[in-house]
């Protein structure tokens, strides 16, 4: 159970409950309805194919064709609105199917469900890590440093509280909406290291420093690492930063519009981490594509093959590769994966630059054609050839 401030599992077996972090919440369930609701939205095309029973209930077949995938159906239940049933497309001879066997609908959850109590004759194990304190004062002296904290934030929040990952030398300022609906941490820490953004995160700037923004989070590195699993959770966005020898991040169940009004409560440079159409810079040789096959691909990705072409990273480190051996990869790739670094990504365009002394590409170019969301794969449209060769 999760009542926003504290969740916890009652074992029953081993008579203890178990204490864990309130946020992010990392269950997930196969059949996730906000996820489900929001890929409709989405979808390129929707209709109805019919009407059907699910569970005793009376429920509209709708027909759903995904950006770049391949059509599936899914059960409404035609008073609620809500989802009962999904079926998905043929994949490799395999389908399947997800339902809800038994559902009440009820106008909110029992109060007695949400209040922490512990069972007589079970013991309390407090799996979180994080340590609670009183004011910036203990921070300072557990850390060594007095956090930032943002002048101005979105009036629909309220700062929470003030606690310490001690493993990670992190701080994080926590707000929760007042309808308690929504979560937005600050995390901060002392780093001298070099800042790395994300492979699959697109980029952006903070107060004039590279920002790696990713919504979803993929990729748990930096500041990220180290704490209770933020990454593949549905909802939850993060924007991470350096800045005269601090590390932040900005993470939360919300737009990343929201979180840019905490980032800028927090800087008085100027932030951009907007996703605003934007055009980069042109290849000196273009790549022809053939969309269907890209098509094809974008499929095999969805059903589980080939991951790596959600990268744009490693996708410029097999096309790089591949213009050195055209005839194919055995063993070690030549162009190493440490040997290209991101130069703009804007979520649906990609630069990345190549290095070493074997390629023979300076610049690779990437699009995502066929799906413009974190789910879409990466083509390479275009590249820019050393000049000396």
């Amino acid at each position: 159970m999760n009542n926003g401030q504290k969740k916890w599992q009652i074992q029953p077996g081993q008579k203890k409950v178990e204490v864990l972090a309130a946020f992010p919440d990392s269950y997930s369930f196969t059949f996730e309805l906000g996820k489900e609701i929001d890929d409709v939205k989405n979808a390129l095309e929707t209709k109805i194919v019919g009407e059907d029973k699910v569970s005793g209930r009376t429920a509209i077949v709708m027909e759903v064709t995904p950006k770049g995938g391949d059509s599936y159906k899914i059960w409404i239940d035609k008073d609620t609105k809500m989802p009962l049933q999904k079926q998905s497309a043929m994949q490799y001879s395999i389908q399947y199917k997800v339902c809800y066997t038994s559902i009440d609908f009820i106008e909110s959850i029992p109060k007695e469900l949400l209040a922490y109590t512990i069972p007589e004759g079970f013991k309390e194990i407090d799996t979180n890590t994080e340590q609670i304190v009183n004011s910036l004062a203990d921070v300072k002296e557990i850390l060594g440093f007095t956090p930032t904290i943002p002048e101005n934030v979105p009036s629909s929040f309220i700062q929470n509280n003030i606690s310490i990952v001690n493993d990670a030398k992190v701080v994080k300022i926590n707000y929760t909406s007042k309808d308690n609906k929504k979560k937005v941490v600050i995390l901060q820490k002392k780093s001298d290291s070099e800042f790395k953004p994300a492979s699959m995160a697109a980029l952006g700037k903070v107060n004039n420093n590279v920002a790696e923004i990713q919504s979803p989070i993929k990729n748990e590195i930096g500041i990220l690492q180290g704490q209770v699993p933020y990454a593949n959770i549905t909802g939850i966005s993060s924007v991470r930063w350096k800045q005269d020898g601090f590390e932040y991040a900005v993470i939360g169940n919300t737009y990343l519009e929201e979180l840019e009004l905490f980032i800028k409560g927090s800087t008085s440079g100027i932030v951009d981490i907007s996703s605003k159409e934007q055009s980069l810079d042109k290849p000196q040789v273009e790549v022809p594509v053939d969309l269907k096959v890209e098509e094809q691909e974008q499929k095999n990705v969805d059903a589980g093959h080939s991951p790596w072409k959600l990268d744009p990273v490693f996708v410029s480190q097999v096309f790089a590769s591949l213009k050195i051996l055209p005839e194919g990869i055995q063993g070690e790739y030549p162009i190493k994966y440490e040997e290209l670094k991101i130069i703009k990504n804007t979520g649906k365009e990609a630069i990345i630059e190549v290095s070493g002394d074997k390629t023979t590409i300076k610049r690779v170019y990437l699009k995502r054609l066929i799906r413009e969301d974190n789910t879409g794969i990466w083509t390479v449209v275009g590249y820019d050839p050393l000049k000396n060769q």
